[in-house]
């Protein structure tokens, strides 16, 4: 074997090889967190990025947003509790927990109102029948439906029978008072229900109510009037509508179905009435977005500032400047949106603020009368000047024209909840020439809507001015205003 020398790079090579040591130990560590401590200081300084979550998903980017608690659970109680002052608020409370918009809940409210007489009892006997006949409980129950919910009361509360269920607790409309909290007392000694006893035969009726529509599948006359199939349960059909009216209508149409079949429209339309009094009377007390994740809830101020923030609308050109105001003005407070001549019907809001939520869009047209503009082919009697903000012309949707199939049929759907029956649609035939436009290709909202010829270049939407009760109008020759200026 041959001896390696002794080379005289030897104590060379050793000592550069323990600097190396020395340099990997301390002095690159110290570098680097000196590095990093730079770079997150000035990464400080930059803007944080702004989450997009239209942007995101219309890309297909599936991203957490650290601030997203999800869809939130609605003010309101559960299927195990009741609060409120009142019978009828506890009823309100109760549907807004179970998930339900204020539209919704307020037109079960409303229907139960007229199915009680006004009196809000669990106890109620139908006024015009002697116990223990006609409807039973808050949704007048009748026939093999009464003996359902006498028996699911018996079952869920047992001194239900002994104590309660008497002609003397059967609450005929007058045996409840408002300032009493519309609970039942005993007519013969004048004795309310302890609130105890009355909360839990109204929260046994409201969990079977709930659980009854959940199972039943829509009645004829409801499919008649395109609400849905054979095939759709009522709860399901309910949670799809944005409107009380329509709400109000699935109750007359499929749950209820009043004798008198031949005022049902009638009937309808009191009802829908009764709701949205309803309506005006607790809005105020739900936040924005309960009983949904979706836009259009809330007050105008609210649904205002949710356009605002979406980012998603803009306007045409040739709008007048003071239109462009309106909707920031109403977000701020600094218009109330019902007063003439600058308001903004609610229904018109909430279709607006649907489609921001989703789409970004043009506003081409918004309230004629706060600019006092008139072009030609409009007039005074229509809803965009004399209605005081109830109609309202579309430009493109993300890049599709508002008059395209495509374009118009997305604005129907996300507008159609909100358009009660009397509302329109303009685009059927360009009256420039009389050729057609849209023709039949548009998909119409399952209310009765005048389907209208107008210029191909916006899609036309307009709803009734009487549709938002403390909005101010000018009665014209297209009428339906009932806050007259």
């Amino acid at each position: 074997m041959r001896l390696l020398r002794k080379s005289k790079t030897f104590p060379i090579i050793v000592a550069c090889f323990l600097i190396g040591i020395v340099i990997a130990t301390f002095v690159i560590p110290t570098f680097v967190f000196a590095v990093e401590e730079k770079v997150e200081s000035e990464a400080s300084k930059l803007p944080s990025a702004r989450y997009d979550p239209i942007f995101f998903s219309k890309n297909e980017i599936v991203i957490l947003d650290p601030e997203d608690v999800g869809c939130s659970e609605p003010e309101g109680t559960t299927g195990s509790e009741l609060s409120g002052n009142d019978n009828r608020q506890k009823i309100w409370n109760f549907l807004i927990g179970q998930g339900l918009s204020p539209e919704q809940s307020a037109a079960i409210v409303g229907n139960i109102e007229k199915d009680t007489n006004g009196s809000y009892s669990p106890t109620y006997n139908q006024s015009d029948e002697i116990f223990p006949k006609g409807g039973y409980g808050i949704a007048n129950w009748t026939e093999d439906r009464r003996t359902n919910i006498v028996e699911y009361l018996k079952a869920k509360n047992p001194t239900f029978e002994e104590t309660y269920y008497n002609s003397k607790y059967s609450s005929k409309g007058s045996n409840t008072r408002e300032s009493d909290g519309f609970i039942p007392k005993n007519s013969e000694t004048g004795e309310q229900i302890p609130n105890k006893d009355n909360d839990a035969l109204l929260l046994t009726e409201l969990n079977y109510l709930i659980d009854e529509l959940k199972g039943r599948t829509l009645h004829q006359p409801a499919i008649d009037r395109a609400y849905g199939s054979d095939k759709d349960t009522e709860w399901d059909t309910i949670k799809k509508q944005k409107t009380v009216e329509g709400v109000s209508n699935i109750w007359v149409y499929s749950f209820s179905i009043p004798n008198d079949d031949d005022d049902l429209e009638d009937i309808a339309n009191t009802r829908a009435q009764t709701g949205q009094s309803i309506y005006d009377l607790y809005v105020g007390d739900v936040p924005v977005g309960s009983g949904s994740c979706s836009g259009g809830g809330g007050s105008k101020q609210q649904i205002a500032q949710q356009i605002i923030d979406s980012n998603n609308i803009y306007y045409d050109y040739g709008i007048m400047a003071i239109e462009k105001t309106i909707i920031p003005d109403i977000a701020s407070g600094k218009n109330n949106g019902n007063d003439w001549p600058c308001g903004m019907n609610i229904n018109i809001l909430k279709g607006i603020a649907a489609i921001a939520q989703e789409y970004r869009i043009r506003l081409n047209s918004l309230n004629r009368a706060c600019s006092n503009d008139v072009p030609p082919g409009s007039s005074l009697i229509s809803w965009h000047y004399a209605g005081n903000g109830s109609a309202v012309d579309f430009g493109p949707i993300d890049s599709m024209s508002s008059y395209s199939t495509a374009g118009a049929n997305l604005i129907v759907q996300f507008m159609g909840p909100f358009m009660v029956d009397g509302s329109g649609i303009g685009q059927k035939y360009d009256t420039s020439d009389g050729g057609v436009c849209l023709g039949d290709s548009l998909k119409l909202p399952a209310v009765r809507i005048n389907y209208f010829g107008d210029f191909c270049n916006h899609l036309h939407v307009e709803v009734p001015p009487d549709s938002d009760p403390s909005l101010q109008c000018k009665a014209g020759g297209k009428g339906r205003c009932e806050n007259k200026v």
